[in-house]
């Protein structure tokens, strides 16, 4: 995994990207879950969202939300 410096530049937090996490786009959206902080390209956000669902294995959060027989149904 890359790490980023994190400086201030003027008012304001900055942090300079690895080469490996560049953008191609102006601007980003910028959303804070507690002490995550997620970069989301403005142009074609949700194309990009849907395709990271590829990155998740069958067993992502399996230990926080096991699997129950309530969520079977039977079929039509």
């Amino acid at each position: 995994m890359d790490t980023a410096k994190i400086f201030t530049n003027g008012g304001s937090q900055a942090i300079r990207l690895p080469k490996t996490c560049r953008f191609d786009n102006d601007e980003v959206f910028v959303n804070r879950i507690g002490n995550i902080v997620m970069l989301i390209p403005k142009e074609d956000r949700w194309k990009n969202m849907v395709r990271s669902i590829d990155y998740f294995t069958d067993d992502f959060m399996v230990e926080v939300y096991p699997p129950s027989n309530k969520d079977k149904r039977e079929e039509f």
